[in-house]
């Protein structure tokens, strides 16, 4: 059990569990559960009420290159499983690119991306290209850029259409 940096009163354990020692008594806490699943904790600082995740607490205090500004990754996918061992800084792509490697997060194409400038029968045009425009043509006339269009015709991106 370590004493939560920051966090006056709390601890900690290796594997998430949560401690007070209010009133001169030790008190395992209880977390609740985000809308996102994961585990999370009301603690007081300074009179204040702070809400913080399970995960980012062990971190906090057991990870050596903790880093507020990175996300903290759940190793096997877990977010429950707040073991020090199983938790990894990160960044907010590794992250997501992580997560749909494990199959957590479905890698958004197409029209369901919230981004395309183009529709399938767009795609489905490009790839036709029955005009023989150049790239840099087609680029201009579906407003998108020529690595776009590369990227369509080369069935790197809309892999989905054919």
């Amino acid at each position: 059990m370590t004493p939560i940096p920051t966090f006056k009163n709390y601890y900690i354990t290796t594997d998430g569990t949560l401690y007070s020692t209010m009133k001169g008594k030790l008190i395992q806490l209880k977390p609740s559960m985000h809308r996102k699943g994961y585990p999370k904790i009301i603690l007081r600082r300074n009179g204040k009420r702070i809400s913080n995740f399970v995960h980012r607490l062990v971190a906090r205090t057991f990870i050596i290159n903790y880093c507020e500004e990175l996300q903290v990754n759940h190793i096997n996918g877990v977010k429950t499983d707040n073991r020090v061992e199983k938790l990894e800084m990160c960044t907010g792509i590794q992250n997501i690119s992580h997560s749909i490697r494990l199959g957590l997060s479905p890698k958004i194409t197409g029209v369901d991306n919230h981004s395309t400038k183009l529709s399938p029968k767009d795609v489905l045009e490009i790839r036709d290209n029955v005009k023989n425009l150049t790239q840099k043509q087609l680029a201009i006339l579906y407003k998108v850029s020529r690595s776009n269009i590369y990227m369509i015709k080369s069935y790197k991106t809309w892999i989905h259409l054919s």
